[in-house]
Formats: structure tokens, C-alpha cells, sequence
């Protein structure tokens, strides 16, 4: 499942968690992603995905629900500060 949801609130993440594997875009690189065993546990991570020189990359953030979805922004803001 792909998509991008820049406002994406706390009942559409587990609206997203409950309907099976995710990987959608919140924002700024910030993306929400789930496998299907995870999904089931209701737990997904929140990954920034950036481009470093030529090439793209990815940095884990945190889990869902341990880190919100302000605090993951938050974090990825402060990281794509340090990486520029």
C-alpha cells in the first residue's frame, strides 16, 4: 500500500495499521511503514528517506506508537537540518 497523507491524524495511522502492510508518505521524506506481522501487532516505524550525494537512503526514526506522528516530524526535521 503506497500513498502519500501529508495530515495524516492518529485514527488514519491505525486505520492504516489495521487494513494490513503500509508504506505511505507523511511528508518531508517522513514515511510510515509496516510489514504484516508488525501491522497485525499494531506497531510500524517512521523512516526518513533522503538523497545523499547520489544516492537515496533511509534513517529509522522510531517506532509507532512510541514516537507520534509531531514527534517523528520533529525528529526528521531536525535530522534533514544535520544532513543538509
Amino acid at each position: 500500500m503506497t500513498g502519500f497523507a501529508k495530515n495524516a491524524s492518529d485514527k488514519t495511522l491505525r486505520a492504516w495499521l489495521n487494513a494490513g502492510p503500509v508504506d505511505r508518505m507523511v511528508g518531508d521524506g517522513l514515511t510510515f511503514v509496516a510489514k504484516e506481522a508488525s501491522a497485525r501487532q499494531g506497531k510500524a516505524s517512521w523512516i526518513l528517506r533522503y538523497r545523499y550525494g547520489d544516492r537515496y537512503r533511509e534513517k529509522v526514526l522510531g517506532r509507532y506508537p512510541d514516537i507520534s506522528r509531531k514527534d517523528a516530524r520533529e525528529i526528521a526535521r531536525r535530522d534533514r537540518g544535520l544532513l543538509q
